[in-house]
């Protein structure tokens, strides 16, 4: 009785409205019927078991501290909801439907009980080279938090956000994010996880006519970690790059879900992923680009490529491609190597140490990916 009147009070938290709570209820109803395929194909969710509701208590608030210029707006969600402009711009992305709808059970769980957040808005013609800082410590056994970055018209801006639990004992460490690109907006998101503790990543992203999001997704050795990423390029000529950089090592895991999904005319998507697995690690990638019959002239491609180390390591791929016009330019594929011998001779005939000639060959391996960010605070912390 007592955690359902928890329940109950989560969900209808005071400070929200009739129609945050409706969809709040809907994401605890699918949570509970929810049933996934574990084994195979785009539904394969085998790491995360659904959320246990035992664990939830009074104070849930995931610790997020933005660093910004005095001219982007950070606004909390319980003021944003107090201004009509705020919540017309969540009432819009706050429940947006997914393509496809399926989620895994921890986003629905996330979307159920998301106890408070911050809108960051990135006002018009908005320029700046130094990048907006979200760092996020989760600190107790259960954390959530969200954030809505909403990027203006003609704005060009660039985010690091760093992820990091150091406390093993966290039960689940969860994040949802919309990104909102505005016409000719230019945004660059760098997420960097690292965390000993079970995490979650939901983001949603729309882009708008001309407008460019790149975002790396760099997971840096996480014990448990899960990712669902999500873009729709509505306007024309919109684009998008999807990056991910996965190191992981020992008995590490991550499962990562990544859609793309083109409704704008001439808009162009591009997922690349390199991921490294060492000892006993396994990694899950799914990649997902809907093209619809409105968006003649898209161009989309996906790139998938792992570097097996570990003799144990495992990596399960599923790209897939749904086409429903035939004015489009669209592939994809897939590979697995090892370490050349040759590379490794010739880099230790020159002096080098086994270890240094691997880090060496790793770092060219996963270079494609980071050479595309052009925030040089984001790039020396992926190099250091």
């Amino acid at each position: 009785m007592i955690k359902e009147y928890l329940i109950d009070n989560l969900i209808k938290n005071k400070d929200f409205p009739d129609w945050m709570i409706e969809g709040r209820n809907a994401a605890l109803n699918k949570l509970v019927s929810l049933r996934h395929n574990t084994k195979y194909g785009l539904g394969m969710y085998p790491f995360f078991s659904p959320p246990d509701l035992g664990h939830l208590e009074k104070d849930i608030d995931l610790p997020i501290t933005i660093s910004a210029p005095d001219n982007v707006h950070i606004v909390s969600l319980t003021e944003a909801l107090c201004i009509p402009y705020y919540q017309n711009i969540l009432k819009e992305y706050y429940h947006l439907p997914f393509v496809p709808e399926k989620l895994p059970s921890t986003a629905y769980f996330l979307k159920a009980f998301i106890p408070s957040g911050y809108i960051i808005h990135v006002p018009k013609g908005f320029h700046d080279d130094s990048p907006i800082t979200i760092d996020i410590q989760a600190n107790k056994n259960l954390q959530l938090g969200y954030l809505l970055i909403l990027a203006d018209e003609d704005c060009q801006v660039s985010f690091i956000e760093k992820n990091q639990n150091t406390n093993p004992s966290t039960y689940l460490a969860a994040l949802a994010t919309n990104i909102i690109a505005q016409d000719n907006a230019k945004v660059e998101y760098t997420r960097l996880h690292k965390s000993v503790a079970p995490h979650f990543v939901l983001q949603s992203t729309t882009i708008g006519n001309n407008a460019e999001v790149t975002f790396l997704d760099a997971n840096q050795g996480s014990t448990l970690a899960q990712a669902d990423i999500r873009t729709t390029l509505v306007g024309e000529k919109s684009r998008v790059k999807h990056m991910h950089m996965i190191r992981l090592e020992k008995e590490q895991k991550y499962d990562v879900f990544s859609a793309i999904h083109h409704q704008g005319s001439h808009s162009h998507s591009e997922m690349l992923s390199k991921t490294i697995l060492n000892d006993s690690s396994h990694a899950i990638y799914r990649g997902l680009t809907n093209i619809n019959q409105d968006a003649m002239d898209a161009v989309a491609s996906q790139k998938e490529d792992t570097l097996l180390l570990g003799e144990k390591a495992k990596i399960d791929t599923v790209p897939m491609l749904e086409i429903q016009n035939d004015l489009v330019q669209a592939h994809h594929s897939t590979a697995i190597t090892h370490i050349n011998a040759e590379q490794l001779f010739y880099l230790q005939s020159r002096g080098l140490s086994t270890p240094e000639s691997k880090e060496i060959i790793m770092q060219g391996f996963l270079a494609p990916v980071w050479e595309r960010i052009s925030c040089k605070a984001a790039r020396a912390i992926l190099l250091s």
